[in-house]
């Protein structure tokens, strides 16, 4: 970050570390700019960090003498601190993660947003008594679909709820079929048989829910 900012005003065209610098630089304000902070901007601040923290390290190379060797020494320290400190500290990185991840895959990928794992294990226990009944997921924009669309078990027909509705109103989805929401539902003919609870990680004593209906005959 301090490269960044002090490529805008130490100019110094030919060097590369000032060039990779000040187009990370630009690539923070053209975000800034477009999108501004969401829960998704870290995964488009990554690559200008990325492009930053190569500057650095072509910075650091291209000086000599006591204070560069020090310098240097420093921007290893950190980064093998934060090498251990990664993995060490994150909530679904560490070496026990790791082995979770192939051990039990189905918890590992929701394990985040635990509420869909849950909402799934239910439908797998409906499916086995009810093969031939489908599974309907109402999305919205912040739903987690993978887990659920990936499960070859369920075969869920993902839909929006406007589509859903205007289906369900043509009599398209049939009697007994299984049908998922992040929110309630007030849509005639469904009829609430489950409710399925999960913690929020990311707020300590929140609990996430998500209704799993049938539609009605």
């Amino acid at each position: 970050m301090a490269l960044m900012l002090a490529s805008g005003v130490w100019w110094r065209p030919r060097s590369i570390a000032w060039q990779l610098a000040i187009v990370a630089l630009a690539g923070f304000a053209i975000l800034s700019w477009t999108t501004g902070y969401n829960y998704w901007s870290n995964r488009y601040l990554s690559v200008w960090y990325a492009l930053a923290t190569v500057a650095s390290v072509c910075a650091l190379w291209e000086y000599r003498g006591r204070a560069a060797l020090w310098l240097r020494g420093a921007f290893f320290g950190v980064a093998g601190a934060s090498a251990f400190a990664a993995p060490l500290l994150s909530v679904n990185r560490r070496p026990a993660d790791l082995v979770a991840a192939v051990r039990d895959r189905d918890h590992f990928e929701t394990r985040n947003y635990p509420v869909p794992g849950v909402a799934r294990d239910q439908l797998r226990d409906l499916r086995r008594t009810h093969p031939t009944q489908r599974v309907y997921f109402v999305v919205s924009d912040a739903s987690l679909v993978l887990p659920i669309l990936e499960d070859r078990q369920l075969d869920a027909i993902i839909v929006t709820r406007t589509n859903f509705l205007s289906q369900l109103a043509a009599g398209r989805v049939k009697a007994g079929d299984f049908v998922i929401e992040d929110n309630a539902s007030s849509a005639a003919r469904l009829i609430p048989i489950r409710q399925v609870y999960a913690p929020d990680i990311f707020a300590k004593g929140d609990i996430r829910t998500m209704v799993i209906y049938q539609v009605a005959r």
